[in-house]
């Protein structure tokens, strides 16, 4: 089930008169007074209790992990009572168990103070410690020291939203000019921490950005590297969209809700509206909306690999491939992930490191596929650490696994695929649809008239349109080295 470009631009352009609509709603006019938390249970169900019982529970719309236990007999269930009971109602056999991330939250809480104590004792109090785990201050503060005092001249800290208990969403933009939105500069932004119980996402991010902001402008290869990435695209991070969930120590937020169940899903409604959803949520798809982001990436924890579109099919059913238009893209961007991390393409559950999400289980009401869906940005889920709560003394170890392969994926958006702006005779840009044979079009920002099309190898025919005028075809090689991505400038001539 597909959306045609045109639905997709007008989506965009609808998008915050919905929203600002919606911030009328009684849904959101109460929202930031802060609620006592919604208790978040855990139940392992015994997969042999009822007659296709994984499928029975996802399409009911339990929220379903997706480890198995006990070698794939039993499934983790997270919701409420009510959902508990709703569970013995339908026949289903389960166990209640505790939340191991839950327990673990409180261990690392407990030991973040005492390493912090010893910390300070010592030589003050650091703003980035890779032995302990960073709650909401401290990432707060973290982000406020980089943009303010150690590296303003290419960052800015941002807050997309407010949760339920008025914990600010922050993110920080990484550029050469922060705060500008320039031609010819793909937007990429790295997501973490959507499940508050999967920490080592957050974390990471967290070592990126420090990464990032410590090696601009320096002369080494690190520093070459690094330079020429920020100078040449539009970095946006937010370390955790869930910090609710991740101060309780929960999947969910603080409604008791699964954030990467509550998008707009295709096999569900065709309307992308922010209405009944989360304030995360509809602070993500109001910021996603405003932006043209090229290609993205979530992180999460509970296996190691690369998960890939569409996360979805018609039938409920796990274990079928479910394949996107840029199918061929998408498994290209999900092994150069996987390649490049330490280990990830040697794993020994998933051939190569990688899936596709439908084929490993099915979810509806996911980040991904909602924002391929609805704005054509290539977004990867990124499963990086086995275990969703580690000890924070393992933190550098998921670090150093994952760096590399940062780095490169945040290159793709310069690399591959091609690139190049749509304007009219005078050279005034348009907003248009570019595309490239039968995969999802490219959307210009028609501040500037410029697209970006990741695709691989290939000869294709690239198409640009704009309502009112005539649609202009060209052949497009793209070679099986690239370095860079083509260019390909659209001149648009009035009907």
């Amino acid at each position: 089930m597909g959306l045609s470009s045109n639905m997709r631009d007008l989506s965009r352009r609808a998008f915050f008169v919905l929203f600002l609509c919606v911030l009328t709603t009684p849904f959101l006019t109460t929202a930031f007074t802060p609620i006592e938390d919604v208790e978040e249970l855990v139940a392992r169900v015994d997969l042999s209790s009822v007659p296709n019982a994984l499928d029975k529970l996802l399409k009911d719309g339990y929220d379903v992990d997706h480890h198995p236990h006990d070698e794939g007999t039993e499934a983790e269930v997270y919701g409420s009572a009510q959902d508990m009971q709703r569970l013995a109602e339908e026949g289903f056999s389960f166990r209640m168990v505790e939340s191991e991330s839950k327990a673990a939250h409180t261990r690392a809480m407990q030991e973040n103070e005492e390493v912090k104590r010893s910390l300070e004792a010592a030589m003050g109090s650091p703003l980035l410690e890779p032995s302990r785990y960073y709650n909401y201050q401290d990432l707060t503060n973290f982000l406020d020291d980089v943009t303010t005092n150690r590296c303003p001249n290419i960052t800015k800290k941002f807050s997309i939203g407010q949760t339920l208990n008025n914990r600010q969403i922050w993110g920080i933009e990484i550029s050469d000019n922060a705060g500008v939105n320039e031609p010819l500069e793909p937007e990429f932004k790295l997501i973490g921490n959507i499940h508050g119980d999967e920490v080592v996402g957050r974390m990471i991010l967290i070592y990126y950005i420090d990464y990032l902001c410590t090696n601009y402008g320096k002369t080494d290869d690190k520093g070459t590297r690094v330079t020429n990435i920020i100078d040449n695209t539009h970095i946006y991070i937010i370390p955790s969209i869930n910090p609710d969930g991740f101060e309780r120590g929960t999947r969910s937020n603080s409604r008791g809700i699964d954030l990467n169940r509550d998008f707009p899903d295709q096999f569900s409604s065709n309307q992308n509206t922010p209405n009944g959803r989360q304030l995360e949520t509809q602070a993500m798809m109001a910021w996603t909306a405003s932006r043209h982001f090229v290609l993205s990436a979530s992180y999460h924890g509970g296996a190691v690999v690369a998960n890939y579109p569409w996360d979805g099919n018609a039938n409920y059913q796990s274990g079928r491939y479910s394949a996107c238009p840029d199918d061929r893209v998408y498994k290209e961007l999900a092994s150069t992930y996987a390649n490049t991390h330490s280990w990830m393409s040697r794993s020994n559950e998933f051939t190569n490191g990688i899936t596709n999400g439908a084929e490993w289980y099915v979810l509806y009401g996911g980040m991904q596929d909602w924002n391929y869906l609805w704005y054509a940005c290539l977004e990867l889920t990124l499963e990086v650490s086995d275990i969703k709560y580690p000890s924070a003394s393992s933190l550098m170890t998921y670090w150093n696994e994952n760096l590399e392969a940062m780095l490169v994926y945040t290159e793709i958006p310069n690399k591959m695929g091609v690139r190049g702006t749509v304007t009219d005779a005078s050279g005034k840009p348009l907003a248009a649809t570019v595309q490239v044979d039968s995969l999802r079009a490219a959307i210009t920002d028609p501040e500037h008239g410029d697209y970006y099309k990741i695709i691989p190898a290939g000869t294709y025919q690239i198409t640009a349109s704009a309502t009112g005028y005539k649609s202009t075809t060209k052949t497009l090689n793209i070679p099986l080295d690239q370095s860079s991505q083509q260019v390909v400038n659209f001149v648009l001539q009035k009907n």
